[in-house]
């Protein structure tokens, strides 16, 4: 029983001292497709809005069945009383959040605590759309985050000036860069244009004790956290289910190997036992609920589907 009537938000308590947005999208992930989340670290609560009210009570339910744990504790979850979380926004001509650079898909962070790692900037950025790079100068503190489009850029840019965006005790300083885009040393155009190439970039992930289906959007938003896709295909292989991840860099793919191998997707069920594949590149040749390449263009499956 909940005080709240049903709602695509859901509040969750009692989050660890320890806790990051990033850990509350993993374990929020797999019910549905996260719209947004709204992190109140000091509180220890979170409030995560779904694209759907059948979503949230999905969580809400498994959460009260099968506990949700996060470090020591159990997560607690109800209802909120909002339908929707809503981030103030403030336009681009505010002089408050002006910039010297014209709009980009390229954000310049400053201000990056010495602990910062790359992982924890795509955490705070993945939620205002796809990542495609990252360019992380933690001598300096400093990052270059590339967006798929100028909006998605100046979706971030306008909501940290709106509600600052934290990792650890620092508050994020964003602006447009004058570049349009990133370039990683040793990943030329003919690198971003073959993302399969060398060895490390794709992952095979075999699922066991499956309770859930394992669908294309679920791995999308899973995996997607530790860096840009560029290929991804679902299937069953000798009674297994299994999916194939191909990232664009082999470090992406090896953050996702780190941080999921031997963890659940669900409370309880679901086991991630995941390898790197010895395939040179996956092939898609039709995008479909099963099969999609990232790389052409817009597919079935998007970035800013999965947002919509």
């Amino acid at each position: 029983m909940t005080s709240c009537l049903p709602s695509k938000v859901l509040h969750i308590r009692n989050l660890p001292e320890e806790c990051t947005e990033m850990d509350i999208r993993a374990v929020s992930a797999p019910f549905g497709n996260i719209r947004q989340i709204l992190f109140l670290s000091q509180k220890q609560q979170a409030f995560v809005e779904f694209s759907t009210i059948e979503e949230a009570a999905l969580m809400l339910a498994t959460c009260q069945t099968n506990v949700i744990r996060m470090g020591s504790r159990n997560l607690a979850a109800q209802f909120s009383n909002k339908q929707e979380i809503i981030i103030p926004p403030r336009p681009l001509t505010d002089p408050a959040t002006a910039v010297d650079c014209p709009p980009s898909k390229v954000l310049h962070l400053r201000n990056l605590p010495e602990e910062c790692s790359e992982i924890d900037i795509r955490t705070v950025s993945c939620p205002f759309g796809l990542v495609k790079q990252v360019l992380f100068l933690s001598r300096k503190q400093q990052a270059f985050v590339e967006f798929s489009t100028v909006e998605e850029a100046a979706a971030m840019l306008v909501s940290s000036k709106a509600l600052p965006i934290r990792i650890g005790t620092r508050t994020l300083i964003a602006q447009f860069s004058s570049k349009q885009e990133v370039t990683i040393p040793g990943s030329g155009p003919d690198a971003a244009g073959k993302p399969g190439g060398a060895q490390g970039h794709i992952l095979l992930v075999t699922v066991t004790n499956v309770q859930f289906p394992l669908t294309l959007e679920v791995v999308y938003q899973v995996f997607g956290m530790c860096g840009a896709i560029a290929k991804a295909v679902v299937f069953n292989r000798q009674g297994k289910d299994q999916t194939l991840v191909q990232f664009y860099r082999p470090q992406d793919a090896a953050l996702a190997m780190s941080r999921f191998q031997g963890k659940n997707m669900y409370p309880g069920c679901n086991a991630l036992n995941i390898q790197y594949s010895k395939l040179p590149d996956v092939s898609v040749k039709v995008n479909n609920e099963r099969a999609c390449d990232f790389t052409h263009g817009q597919g079935l499956l998007t970035a800013a589907a999965f947002a919509a």
